[in-house]
């Protein structure tokens, strides 16, 4: 009865201690992101963009998150992961082509999926059920 029940507890709290190392992980990654998305943002809406400064730090951005998505490939569904890179991809193509407001678009769209992800890794009843 007892060999039962340790089993069961050792098992939850393996669970529970999982989804508290993938949620942090989840979390800090879409922060990073968010964060190297708003600091592209202002410099597209400046007045005068530098072009060079501007691909530079976009090509950062997609370092990282091929970093990072390589490691979340492991627990997040693969289609979301894909629409971030979708948005990623349209993003530097629009800033490559020096079409900035669409660019804006698709960066606020890439923070939009970006926290969508973020909130639905969370452990929460309405994510359970």
């Amino acid at each position: 009865m007892y060999k039962e029940l340790i089993i069961s507890v050792v098992i939850i709290l393996a669970i529970i201690a999982g989804n508290y190392i993938t949620e942090n992980y989840v979390n800090n990654a879409v922060q990073e992101m968010t964060d190297g998305l708003e600091n592209i943002r202002k410099e597209l809406v400046v007045e005068q963009i530098n072009q060079e400064q501007v691909e530079s730090h976009l090509s950062d951005l997609q370092a990282k998150w091929q970093e990072l998505n390589d490691k979340m490939a492991y627990f997040i569904e693969h289609n979301e992961l894909e629409k971030v890179q979708t948005n990623l991809v349209s993003l530097v193509s629009f800033a490559k082509s020096k079409d900035y407001e669409d660019a804006v678009n698709q960066l606020d769209t890439g923070i939009y999926i970006l926290s969508h992800v973020k909130e639905k890794y969370q452990l929460e009843l309405k994510n359970i059920f």
